[in-house]
């Protein structure tokens, strides 16, 4: 099994436990139909089942951390000790209602008990996801808030409220209902959070993310059925509970939880533009519910709606304000960077090509024998002076790529042309490290700038040269799809970390520190042909097993030229209609 980035399950690991959280999984979902079947739940007992579950979760949790080690386990075993928590209160709980058919008074020790699981279990979320922000991030935080205010406005109005106004409680049991909508309302904050986080989620992130979202659908399943009166052993609550264990268990098994706590990468985000959506409608919730409670003849509860309108309010403005920060700084930054671009690109090259032109002449013998010392000597600094060169070649490539004027000269080209002349460019290469490359697949015809796919090739087949063992064989494939066609590079070399994957196409990223001094390079090479492929609007991603090798796959629009058509259709567009 490979390791695929952005797909669940696709993280590495030994192979004795890397699909152990599937299982898992399947387990909580069938343990989870039981709760629907009344005569097996009715025989097995109900709350025996649910304390059994939470059990199992706390134990998947403790298996997962020393299975995957990760480095700040303590927000896990935070979560371990608030599971134990939620055991003892149901053990106390369950036992109480069962055998006295009524319900404990509020408060109890339970409310005690669950309200101090749940209070351990946030603060192991927060441990757990303190590490994904920088502490930069405050549009994330402000976001986080606004989703959150918006959430406790419903939550007051429609679960609150109502269990204040039907019950007859003392104000410790008052204090008690109000808690646990609070709760939520922080776990909504905490899902927001990782919803609005800058950066890249990986597999644990989502089971994560599922198991909170479960716990809320379960809390709100729950409060609606007591204040119904409908509540019963055999509630979908319950189910649901056992799902949102079994989703977080499912992310301490998976490998990379380990991922979980690492600090967040800024990337770009203007894929993240739905939280627009989101944070609109809970800006607007308080008027929504307002106007809904007029509507239906309800009082209004006037206080609450404007008191939650003017937090919502003031956070919007902060958001607003940060905004505003942020297009300054991004002008501010994009200034330095034509400074900077300006500076390399008439400062230090015009110098660096003297200096390169002078020590080539020098080393070439034409003025005169150098003693053996020195010769050897200018060929060091001959050969560093054109890596700096490359290096700033490649600088500039960058920042032409992101700031859209590199220019592309696109045609239609043979896929495995461009192949075999990448190929052909790095097989000296290739000899003196004793690997073989290969070129195979279908021809198809591509429509790019074939020097640049010949850059990007030839980037990503010396990255596999240089890191495959002698003897070793590297593949670079070409295969046709709908409208586009994917080119593969494979090496059997070391292959890449799961914690790497999503970082290794970023500026100056290595798998290794020591790679650039053991193999060479910059750490552009990946970041370039994203920028390369991305231009021709495809894209490119990595698959890797370690020990086995990598898998470096792109796209490119595909032009479907005269010989790639059906026979019955004789007006097919041709390769000269669509160079026209």
């Amino acid at each position: 099994m490979t390791i695929g980035a952005g797909q669940l399950g696709g993280d590495g690991g030994s192979p004795r436990h890397r699909s152990l959280w599937r299982w898992y999984l399947a387990l909580t979902a069938a343990v989870g139909g039981v709760f629907f079947i009344p005569a097996v739940g009715s025989k097995v007992g109900w709350g025996l089942l649910y304390v059994a579950f939470c059990l199992l979760g706390l134990l998947a949790i403790l298996v997962g951390v020393r299975l995957n080690r990760p480095t700040r386990p303590l927000g896990w075993y935070l979560l371990v000790a608030g599971y134990v928590v939620l055991a003892a209160a149901t053990a106390v709980w369950y036992p109480y209602v069962l055998w006295t058919g009524t319900t404990l008074p509020s408060p109890s020790i339970t409310d005690v008990l669950f309200l101090s699981s749940y209070a351990i279990l946030l603060l192991g979320l927060l441990v757990l996801l303190r590490g994904r922000s920088t502490g930069g991030d405050r549009a994330s935080l402000l976001d986080a808030a606004i989703m959150a205010g918006g959430m406790g406005m419903l939550g007051w109005v429609y679960l609150i409220q109502p269990q204040l106004q039907a019950s007859s409680l003392s104000l410790a049991g008052r204090a008690a209902t109000i808690a646990y909508p609070l709760v939520d309302v922080v776990l909504v904050g905490i899902l927001a959070r990782m919803a609005f986080s800058p950066r890249v989620r990986r597999p644990a992130f989502w089971l994560l993310s599922l198991g909170i979202l479960a716990q809320l659908t379960a809390d709100v399943v729950y409060t609606v059925t007591v204040l119904n009166g409908s509540f019963t052993f055999g509630s979908a609550a319950l189910p649901i509970y056992v799902l949102s264990w079994g989703f977080v268990g499912a992310a301490a098994l998976h490998p990379s939880m380990t991922t979980l706590s690492d600090p967040a990468r800024r990337h770009d985000d203007r894929g993240e533009r739905w939280r627009l959506l989101p944070l609109a409608l809970a800006a607007l919730t308080p008027s929504a519910v307002g106007i809904l409670e007029s509507a239906s003849g309800r009082a209004v509860n006037v206080p609450v709606i404007s008191g939650i309108s003017a937090v919502l309010f003031v956070l919007v403005l902060a958001r607003m304000a940060g905004l505003m920060e942020d297009i300054t700084r991004y002008h501010r930054v994009e200034t330095l960077r034509n400074q900077f671009v300006s500076l390399v690109s008439h400062e230090l090259r015009t110098p660096l090509t003297s200096i390169r032109g002078a020590l080539g002449l020098i080393a070439s013998g034409r003025l005169g024998p150098l003693p053996d010392d020195s010769q050897e000597m200018l060929d060091i600094a001959v050969r560093n002076t054109q890596r700096l060169g490359r290096l700033l070649d490649d600088i500039l490539d960058l920042e032409r790529m992101e700031s859209g004027t590199l220019t592309m000269a696109r045609q239609p080209c043979s896929a495995r042309a461009l192949a075999d002349r990448a190929a052909t460019e790095l097989r000296p290469m290739a000899e003196q490290a004793a690997v073989r490359l290969r070129v195979a697949g279908p021809d198809a015809t591509v429509f790019a700038d074939p020097y640049r796919v010949v850059q990007a090739l030839t980037n990503l087949l010396g990255n596999a040269i240089k890191f495959s063992p002698p003897g070793a064989t590297v593949w670079v494939t070409a295969e046709r799809r709908l409208g586009e066609v994917l080119v593969r590079v494979k090496d059997q070399g070391r292959g890449i970390p799961p914690d790497k994957l999503d970082t290794i196409f970023g500026r100056f990223e290595q798998v290794d520190s020591s790679d650039a001094r053991d193999k060479g390079g910059s750490g552009l090479g990946l970041a370039i042909c994203r920028g390369i492929i991305e231009q021709h609007g495809g894209h490119i991603w990595v698959a890797s097993t370690l020990g086995q090798g990598s898998t470096f796959s792109f796209t490119l629009p595909r032009v479907v030229a005269a010989a790639d058509q059906p026979r019955d259709r004789p007006h097919a567009t041709t390769l000269k209609d669509l160079a026209r």
